[in-house]
């Protein structure tokens, strides 16, 4: 812990904002990735960590510090919060992409995950939205075929259309129907 001149020279660097809501600003020595920095005891540690100590507790073992606010300079123990490392991982992506590209948020009903890599080692997020259109989009986009598998050809005549779009054989349905009664009629090819 601090002495209490250390105490006092940490409390000093820090702008309190105008509510407990606001953001308090570390007005001491920085990182190069922007977190505040406190020497003390021939050694430096990060304000936010020195903050969450003096002002809420201690700090488990393999736990880390999250700005709630996003704002690596704040050391207001009110946004900072104990996670681990993966949650704070989690967080941080959530933050940087709250929405796919299209803008549809990433909420738990709308997010789904794949595997990626080589060897599919990589977990990443897939919106659903997305996923269905491009699906319709796909299958709409596919050309149409002008034979059933068994050869005929598929003109008006021989053409049933379903409701939800799919295409069958009428001579097919007509001989699966004759087959179940008994009789056998060969496909022509």
């Amino acid at each position: 812990m601090l002495s209490s001149a250390d105490l006092s020279r940490f409390l000093s660097k820090i702008q309190t904002g105008a509510t407990l809501f606001d953001c308090w600003e570390w007005k001491g020595n920085r990182t190069t990735d922007g977190y505040g920095r406190f020497g003390h005891d021939d050694r430096y540690s990060k304000a936010h960590r020195l903050a969450y100590e003096y002002f809420v507790g201690v700090i488990p073992d393999g736990l880390q510090i999250d700005h709630l606010c996003r704002n690596k300079g704040c050391v207001n123990p009110a946004h900072l919060d104990v996670v681990t490392g993966q949650e704070n991982i989690i967080r941080m992506k959530l933050f940087l992409h709250p929405s796919c590209r299209k803008g549809h948020p990433y909420t738990p009903e709308n997010t789904g995950s794949a595997w990626k890599g080589p060897e599919k080692t990589q977990k990443w997020r897939r919106c659903k939205t997305c996923q269905r259109d491009y699906a319709r989009r796909r299958r709409h986009a596919q050309p149409r075929r002008t034979y059933c598998p068994q050869g005929h050809f598929l003109c008006e005549s021989n053409l049933i259309v379903s409701s939800n779009g799919s295409r069958y054989c009428k001579t097919c349905i007509l001989n699966k129907k004759r087959d179940s009664r008994g009789y056998y009629l060969p496909n022509p090819k």
